[in-house]
């Protein structure tokens, strides 16, 4: 799995530099990303899956943006990736409380964004990969409490309406098209580990 999603995250790589913009704009993010999670968390156990979850939220966010889509070959083995690092930081700090909340809580968000996807199929808004996503951030929100879910969702939600707000307001988003979910999900999962 470590193996498949370093390929995808390489493929990722080669489209990024394609677009110097875009691929300064990015690292940019990842590098403010990782020096606020490293400053929020500390050197800990723990701070190696959020470091894992920071990549992959801005590389998941970024692509979102640009083809409205959140490709499986990345956010699948990170789930995987995530939880074996959860796993780890249980067992070396002997929380296993924390892992199994953790995973309660992923499966509960994604169930969550799951009926709210078949809910507002018609729409768009929200897609399977939005779904696949929430799994990995609730992971990370998981872990750290249940606060931490309910503050990533309201943020997440919050952030994408003022945005679709101003992107209608500016003429650059047509009444009835969807604002992708994805870069919303993760800037609210990111914030509520920072402001908490």
């Amino acid at each position: 799995m470590v193996g498949r999603l370093g390929r995808a995250l390489a493929a990722y790589r080669e489209r990024i530099l394609d677009r110097p913009f875009v691929a300064i704009v990015t690292g940019g993010v990842l590098v403010v990303v990782e020096g606020a999670f490293l400053w929020r968390l500390g050197v800990h156990a723990q701070l190696a899956p959020y470091l894992c979850f920071g990549l992959v939220g801005v590389v998941l966010a970024e692509f979102d943006l640009s083809t409205r889509r959140i490709p499986n070959r990345i956010v699948l083995p990170s789930i995987v990736l995530e939880l074996a690092l959860f796993a780890v930081a249980s067992d070396v700090d002997r929380h296993w409380h924390l892992l199994a909340r953790a995973v309660i809580a992923g499966a509960l968000f994604a169930t969550f964004l799951f009926v709210l996807d078949l809910a507002s199929r018609q729409r768009g808004g929200i897609g399977g990969g939005d779904v696949k996503a929430a799994a990995l951030i609730g992971l990370a929100l998981g872990w750290l409490g249940w606060t931490f879910i309910f503050a990533g969702v309201l943020l997440a939600f919050f952030l994408q309406l003022i945005s679709g707000q101003i992107l209608r307001m500016s003429h650059r988003l047509q009444r009835g098209e969807a604002v992708p979910m994805g870069p919303y999900l993760f800037a609210g999962a990111v914030l509520a580990i920072l402001l908490s």
